[in-house]
């Protein structure tokens, strides 16, 4: 709790009441973990947002095979609705 205090406090003073309030306008702009324990260093530009801390494991993620997932899902329910492929772009 003290540390969101600090966060505000550190936000207000450098960028006044509605600069503060911007940043929550966007999710990309709100502080991370890494942020929120550097209160200072995050309001000085000074953290990276996009550090993976070492007790943090990014998720896994393998764009190939959701496509190939997504793609096979939507064949499925084409054939399932009925399609023949018997339309103008067969």
């Amino acid at each position: 709790m003290r540390d969101a205090a600090n966060l505000w406090a550190a936000l207000r003073e450098a960028r006044d009441v509605a600069g503060r309030d911007a940043l929550w306008s966007h999710p990309d702009n709100l502080p991370t973990a890494a942020g929120l324990d550097d209160p200072l260093g995050f309001v000085a530009g000074e953290v990276d947002q996009h550090e993976v801390r070492p007790d943090e494991e990014p998720e896994a993620y393998d764009l190939d095979a959701e496509l190939e997932r997504l793609l096979n899902e939507a064949d499925k329910e084409r054939g399932e609705d009925g399609d023949t492929g018997s339309g103008p772009e067969a």
